[in-house]
């Protein structure tokens, strides 16, 4: 089996992309596309760490030091256009410390494989939904394999110099997925600027939106997860991981009245004492379901 340690830097931003406040304001969140990622590799029988060097303050040293420790014959990152640049740095030093090979995902990717695939620092890119080409990739990793096409989203460059671009396509995944590994977080750490202090986690009840904003990169068609799906992974995080303050990370909470509702309902109900915070839009919210929402 591989040993894939999943890396989450310490949140610094170029200042092309820097926004004021907004690196103090995320620095407490925990990397969540990480623990789906660690979820996927460890269900397909693999060990997976993840080391959030963003929240334990972890220097470059230390970091490696925590790599080192667990073993790992494989690391992997998260990359966003405003930390490309600083985690290309880290990318860059563990490969010349460790001399492992790297592979990375995340929205910048999937909009820019090629440019990605370029720094040869990289082995690896996922653009696309990786429940099916990750879980693949590592067990043709862990077999000693060099061939790795036909692999659905999964870009690099061969030996002969070819670079191999692909991108998977979107399909409804989000009740496939198996839930974020938050036992391999530090769940007491975590903050955000409108929490409680008290364990915090972000949270998705459906991906995509429906308002196709011109601004904005997300998908135009929406993917909802049950009801009953979220509440399986909310009685879970609340009684296994002491979670007690979520922030429903969906884009717009209440595009949907009546499934607000039944979720809100919901939590009460099974007795969740749990606070929470979701972003919605004036005109989808109502008395009712905001005593709903508050009540809950």
């Amino acid at each position: 089996m591989a040993r894939l340690a999943l890396i989450n830097t310490l949140l610094t931003y170029s200042t092309e992309f820097s926004i004021p406040g907004y690196e103090t304001n995320m620095s407490g969140y925990p990397p969540l596309s990480l623990a789906y990622v660690a979820s996927l590799a460890r269900n397909s029988g693999h060990e997976v760490s993840i080391i959030d060097a963003n929240i334990l303050k972890l220097d470059m040293e230390k970091t490696l030091e925590m790599v080192k420790d667990f073993g790992a014959d494989i690391i992997g990152f998260n990359i966003a256009t405003p930390s490309f640049i600083p985690v290309l740095h880290y990318i860059r030093e563990f490969k010349s410390a460790l001399g492992l090979p790297t592979i990375v995902g995340g929205v910048l990717v999937s909009d820019c494989p090629q440019e990605i695939i370029d720094h040869s620092e990289i082995d690896y890119a996922f653009a696309g939904p990786v429940i099916k080409s990750l879980p693949e990739f590592l067990r043709r990793f862990d077999s000693g394999s060099e061939n790795f096409e036909g692999i659905p989203g999964l870009c690099y460059l061969k030996p002969s110099g070819e670079k191999i671009i692909s991108i998977a396509e979107e399909e409804n995944e989000l009740e496939q997925l198996p839930f974020p590994a938050r036992d391999l977080l530090p769940v007491e750490r975590y903050y955000s600027p409108f929490s409680f202090g008290k364990n915090f986690t972000p949270f998705l009840t459906y991906k995509g939106c429906n308002f196709s904003c011109i601004y904005c990169s997300l998908s135009s068609s929406i993917e909802e997860r049950t009801i009953d799906n979220v509440m399986a992974e909310l009685t879970e995080i609340y009684h296994e991981n002491s979670i007690r303050d979520i922030d429903f990370y969906d884009t717009v909470f209440t595009f949907d009245r009546e499934r607000v509702l039944d979720l809100c309902r919901k939590i009460r109900s099974e007795n969740l004492k749990i606070s929470w915070i979701a972003r919605t839009r004036l005109e989808l919210v109502d008395r009712e379901l905001l005593e709903e929402m508050a009540a809950a």
